[in-house]
């Protein structure tokens, strides 16, 4: 398997991480599309919700992440595996950041992340999830 730089897989049903203690990100929720930042280290857990959206949780437990990918990733709801790509150890909204995942059939695919945004919880995170579905089924 080749390596990449700055990647972090993570199985979802075994949960693999690093440690780290740096924070870089505020417990508000910003507004969609505002830039948040954190260290790759930090994450601990990874639920890929549907084919544009992923959960993910801090190591502490404290902080919840939504993911907003670009439209497009194929079979992203059945991720076997999922990791970050980037050239920094600070992932962030609006870059070209992007996680690494494997489908079913094991096939790598990636696909960018277009907003990461904290919720105080993993029920917050999907309210997001099904207010966005909503507003898209209004149109």
């Amino acid at each position: 398997m080749n390596r990449l730089p700055a990647m972090l897989f993570v199985l979802i049903p075994g949960l693999v991480g690093c440690a780290s203690s740096s924070d870089t990100v505020t417990d508000n929720v910003p507004e969609r599309g505002n830039e948040v930042c954190f260290n790759v280290r930090n994450f601990k857990f990874f639920d890929a919700l549907d084919d544009q959206h992923i959960y993910v949780r801090d190591r502490g437990k404290r902080k919840h992440f939504l993911f907003t990918m670009d439209p497009g990733c194929y079979e992203l709801r059945y991720a076997l595996t999922i990791g970050v790509q980037n050239t920094l150890t600070n992932v962030c909204s609006n870059r070209l950041d992007k996680v690494i995942y494997r489908d079913l059939g094991k096939v790598s695919r990636s696909c960018r992340i277009r907003y990461i945004e904290v919720a105080a919880s993993k029920d917050a995170v999907n309210k997001l999830v099904e207010d966005r579905k909503a507003e898209k089924s209004d149109q």
